[in-house]
């Protein structure tokens, strides 16, 4: 197929087309101790519902004893690059996993920590793997406090080519469709635009996902990232919800990004370090309506374990919480019509935004390839007046919004006038 490329006069491998793309970061110390890889592929017809279709393992591999924190270790104190974790089960669990991805038409992407080790990796055994003091002695990552990982030494070639040497087995070895890469700024981007052109070519009928835990526009041209966090349209909504910016901050906002970027209204730092859903817009109401501000604004929406049921409390990953996934049914549903309508109008990485915000009240008008969506999201737990213009087409808008909820009126392209379809936490 490359080949075939060349011929055609591609020079770079086909990328995986993010329209419609949907990521599902599953952190799997939230599911029963031993068998995450089991309740997780029992859970994938219902994640998939959601619209899902990359599955983004938290990591997954062996986690370092020597120094370690917290109950159970950070999953990003690697002990082996190749290893699974018998923490979540074992390979023929993870082989299943990954079959039933498969089966519903998922990507599996892995969650990739380049930046440093655990102290116990027998990497620490090779003379200039790591990074080093002038007294000759290992250190943690400079300006960090994490004091359980070694960071390594980009400046060593064969460090470099065993570190990709260990991202391509799992490609090879289990077929993995990409990598989450954990502190991007933290690796020269040297290493990373090497490993991701290798990859790419090595593997270029898999059209391999590469997702950048970074902020930096270049990462994306330059480097070769598909994806990259959209870390500041985040503080802008949770601002927004917490009174100290204005709604009309955040359709400028949104029309910022020139690169794909993921958006999402928590995650794995979020939940465990400032608290869950709640954290973001003080209720989890008002988080399933600020999700809707990010979903339709553009770039590609991420969902986080535990927000499909509604939990609103931190979810920390390093020790266990085991959810019930059976809880939250109508959380899950107002959040399957979210994403439903998110697919059916096909809506592109950088949509049109018609803007008619105020200064409480995030209201926009988003066009996609199907149709059109006018999105009302209350930031205040107040009821707020709500004045949709006449032009956009909702044919009885009402007057106000409640508190912390949302409205959207969709639109499909055939001309007929729009109704609202949801109003989340009522």
């Amino acid at each position: 197929m490359l080949a075939l490329s060349l011929l055609l006069g591609q020079t770079t491998p086909p990328r995986v087309d993010l329209r419609n793309v949907v990521v599902y970061e599953a952190n799997l110390r939230a599911f029963q101790p031993g068998k995450p890889f089991v309740e997780l592929r029992e859970e994938l017809s219902s994640i998939r519902r959601l619209g899902a279709n990359v599955l983004w393992l938290m990591p997954i591999h062996p986690v370092g004893q020597l120094r370690s924190v917290g109950q159970l270790g950070s999953p990003y104190a690697v002990r082996d690059y190749r290893g699974l974790n018998p923490e979540f089960g074992t390979e023929a669990d993870f082989r299943s996993l990954l079959a039933e991805a498969k089966r519903l038409g998922m990507r599996v992407i892995l969650d990739w920590v380049a930046n440093h080790t655990s102290w116990d990796h027998p990497w620490i055994l090779n003379p200039g793997w790591h990074s080093v003091d002038a007294q000759g002695n290992i250190i943690i990552p400079p300006g960090t406090n994490w004091n359980d990982v070694a960071e390594l030494n980009y400046d060593n070639a064969a460090m470099r080519q065993e570190m990709l040497a260990s991202m391509r087995y799992w490609i090879e070895t289990y077929g993995v469709d990409g990598f989450r890469c954990d502190h991007v700024d933290g690796v020269p981007d040297s290493f990373w635009q090497s490993a991701i052109s290798s990859l790419r070519t090595q593997f270029a009928d898999r059209r391999l996902l590469f997702l950048g835990e970074a902020s930096r526009a270049n990462l994306v041209p330059s480097v070769g990232f598909d994806l990259l966090y959209d870390w500041d349209t985040f503080s802008f909504l949770k601002q927004i919800f917490a009174g100290s910016r204005s709604a009309k901050d955040f359709v400028p906002q949104a029309r910022r990004s020139t690169v794909p970027r993921m958006r999402f209204i928590t995650n794995h730092d979020e939940s465990a370090w400032n608290g869950g859903l709640a954290s973001t817009s003080g209720t989890a109401e008002g988080a399933a309506a600020a999700f809707q501000a990010m979903v339709f604004s553009g770039g590609v929406p991420m969902i986080y374990s535990s927000q499909e049921i509604g939990y609103g409390a931190a979810l920390p990953f390093f020790s266990a919480t085991t959810l019930n996934w059976a809880a939250g049914a109508s959380a899950r549903a107002d959040l399957t019509r979210v994403m439903s309508d998110f697919s059916r109008l096909k809506m592109p990485l950088r949509p049109t935004l018609q803007d008619a915000s105020t200064t409480r009240v995030i209201l926009y008008r988003a066009q996609g390839a199907a149709g059109s969506i006018v999105v009302a999201v209350n930031s205040s737990p107040d009821p707020q007046p709500l004045s949709i213009p006449s032009t956009w087409g909702v044919r009885t808008p009402p007057s106000t919004i409640a508190g912390h909820r949302a409205l959207r009126f969709m639109q499909p392209n055939r001309g007929q006038r729009a109704e609202p379809t949801e109003v989340p936490g009522r």
